[in-house]
């Protein structure tokens, strides 16, 4: 799967599951359904795109010949790839950023670490080990709770305790490690950050039980500028405003039912959508990948009926074992493609695929290849002569280029014949595999002769 089409879809399902946890959880006292459902929303969509099902379809499927990009052969002699990709690798500088982030995280942790085994004031409280005298805080690390000063509070101590005995650590560590190798995600940063106020409202809660509610909110309230901890627990977490506002509603009536069932229900929604989409694509690909081939079993027959716009195109309707496709087949033109040669198979007899697992690919720069040895013919140019020409060959199990053919003419047998040239000079590819099983797969090429530098005159 295209890494990037994996992002994309990464981020469309992490979108809608946040807008399902705002109808459902935000804002509502139900803390445990809120966690539950922020680490599913971290982890659902990255499952969702590998989740497909076999099923059968009777839908007419559209099938094709891969066709490469087109090349532009100027006047000037400098060829250009109309739709080339940009040759620098984004996955190399996506990495690059995910390792900083970590190096940073990494940093981070340890220098916080440091800070508070570099205390030489601590204790035991209930169990807990608690560090004094730190310089940062008040909050929790892992197992450890730490405070700037000699003092302990007994309400801040509850809140952080709270923390460690709700296991809040773990759902940091794994929505860092999530963040750090999907940061392109902007909801992956949202979600860590809901998460964390979420474990703060969850130890609020558990800490009111044992203390004032006037005296904790003005706790907050006196201490709101204090040393925050980014990958720690800090006691002073902002924004304090959501958090007093969560105390109040504490003690109100709640429906946690309602929310479960809003967020249960639109979340198996979403992932059975997206499974039968995905499905729906996979099982056409697998249909193509094993029956486009050239089979002599596979019935056809031609649409008469069928009236295109263009004289170059006919209908071709094909059935095997009870599945309809249909593609498009070019018709000669008489008065344009009398030198045309026609279409040729590989005289082993071996089958040819339209669509593949994994298609062939040419080993460096195509564009550069043909830049070099693709040149327009100086009687062409002399007589003004243009056109487009598409040339089609099949890429073999050895990755060689054979049974070269100019299956559109360009009406020029000159232009035709540098293309079909420079085609056959192609070195050898990396071949096309179907489950690892390196096999034949046919490509069409375009390439387009103009005189006019925007390439617009044919």
């Amino acid at each position: 799967m295209n890494f990037l089409i994996y992002l994309f879809q990464i981020i469309a399902y992490s979108g809608i599951l946040w807008l399902i946890y705002i109808a459902a959880f935000r804002s509502k006292t139900n803390h445990r359904g809120s966690r539950i459902f922020l680490l599913l929303a971290s982890v659902l969509p990255l499952l969702l795109p590998f989740l497909k099902l076999n099923f059968s379809t009777s839908k007419p499927i559209w099938m094709e010949r891969i066709q490469l990009d087109e090349i532009l052969v100027r006047a000037d002699g400098v060829q250009q790839n109309v739709a080339a990709s940009h040759s620098f690798n984004w996955l190399l500088l996506y990495t690059a950023i995910a390792f900083a982030l970590f190096a940073f995280s990494a940093f981070a942790y340890g220098k916080i670490f440091f800070k508070i085994r570099n205390s030489s004031s601590f204790e035991r409280i209930n169990g807990l080990e608690v560090r004094k005298e730190t310089g940062i805080g008040p909050g929790s690390f892992w197992t450890t709770i730490f405070f700037p000063k000699e003092e302990i509070d007994a309400s801040i101590f509850n809140h952080e305790a709270a923390h460690i005995h709700c296991l809040h650590r773990y759902d940091l560590v794994l929505l860092q490690v999530l963040t750090i190798a999907f940061w392109a995600n902007p909801f992956s940063w949202t979600f860590i950050r809901e998460i964390k106020m979420v474990h703060e409202f969850e130890a609020d809660e558990i800490a009111l039980a044992n203390t004032d509610f006037k005296h904790y909110s003005e706790l907050l309230l006196s201490n709101s500028f204090g040393t925050p901890v980014a990958v720690a627990h800090s006691f002073f977490h902002h924004p304090l405003k959501r958090r007093i506002i969560m105390l109040q509603n504490i003690s109100k009536s709640r429906n946690a039912k309602a929310g479960i069932f809003l967020a249960a229900f639109c979340t198996a929604m979403v992932a059975v959508s997206a499974i039968y989409a995905q499905s729906a694509q996979s099982n056409n690909a697998n249909f193509l990948a094993n029956n486009s081939r050239q089979n002599p079993a596979l019935q056809k027959w031609v649409k008469d009926s069928y009236k295109p716009s263009s004289n170059d195109f006919r209908q071709v309707f094909y059935q095997l074992n009870g599945q309809n496709f249909w593609t498009l087949e070019g018709l000669e033109r008489k008065n344009k493609l009398a030198h045309v040669q026609k279409p040729s198979v590989l005289p082993s007899g071996q089958e040819v695929y339209n669509y593949v697992e994994t298609m062939p690919s040419f080993k460096g720069a195509l564009g550069q290849f043909m830049s070099e040895n693709l040149h327009y013919p100086a009687a062409s140019k002399a007589q003004k002569h243009e056109g487009r020409c598409l040339i089609q060959f099949i890429v073999d199990v050895q990755g060689r280029v054979v049974a070269p053919v100019i299956v559109q003419s360009s009406g020029y047998a000159e232009l035709d014949a540098e293309a079909l040239h420079v085609v056959k000079m192609m070195p050898t590819w990396n071949a096309g595999e179907i489950k690892g099983k390196a096999v034949n797969v046919f490509y069409t090429f375009p390439v387009r002769f103009s005189l006019k530098g925007d390439g617009d005159g044919c």
